[in-house]
């Protein structure tokens, strides 16, 4: 989930036009600061019928992408603006397991998201623990890597991409942080946590990206 497609999320009340496919009855469950100049709000919604997390992602320049995720980081939904077309996770593909993974075990996945407009996102690869635990902003979060290639519904392949994510299990939130390509380790993109805030914590409720907003 990773590179130029960010899976993440944006604040209900910044992005009226993703917010029209957010159902009622959402709650804001934390605001997450990070690199990359890259804001996401997180929220869960009581119309799910199963554990999901709507990520919202604001840059510098506003709403860049809405996306519901499964509580091993698989998106469900991803919508990337008023415009766009609205993908949805296709049930026949092999997404990565979180039970194995926390488990300790490595595992392949092989899935696709389907577009509205016919076109297709296929991602293939394999995700692993890298048995490291990495405390940002007094949380403890297990680091995973994530090895995969992505083919874009334009036709284009992705080079190889290892991206490492981390894992908050008390949020239920899979976090993708440093993206980058396998062969060169050219690092594409690096949106690793750096606060957590909560509801009715000072800047919760802020849109503005805080952190590597400088180039």
């Amino acid at each position: 989930m990773n590179m130029t497609w960010v899976f993440c999320l944006l604040p209900l009340v910044a992005a009226p036009a993703l917010a029209q496919d957010v159902p009622p009855g959402c709650t804001p469950l934390v605001t997450i600061q990070s690199q990359g100049c890259t804001v996401r709000q997180v929220f869960t919604c009581t119309s799910d019928t199963q554990p999901l997390r709507w990520v919202a992602s604001h840059g510098p320049k506003g709403p860049i992408s809405l996306t519901v995720l499964d509580l091993s980081g698989m998106p469900q939904v991803m919508m990337t603006g008023k415009d766009k077309p609205r993908g949805t996770l296709d049930a026949n593909g092999d997404p990565a397991e979180l039970e194995k993974l926390i488990a300790g075990e490595s595992d392949s996945f092989d899935y696709k998201v389907m577009f509205d407009d016919g076109t297709t996102l296929s991602t293939v690869g394999t995700m692993a623990s890298t048995d490291k635990v990495v405390e940002i902003d007094g949380r403890s979060l297990r680091e995973f890597q994530r090895i995969e290639t992505i083919n874009f519904p334009n036709g284009s392949t992705s080079p190889e991409m290892d991206n490492l994510l981390l894992y908050d299990p008390e949020l239920g939130l899979m976090l993708n942080t440093v993206s980058s390509e396998r062969a060169t380790g050219k690092v594409m993109m690096d949106r690793t946590p750096v606060d957590f805030l909560f509801p009715g914590e000072e800047g919760a409720d802020s849109l503005i990206p805080l952190y590597g907003c400088e180039g």
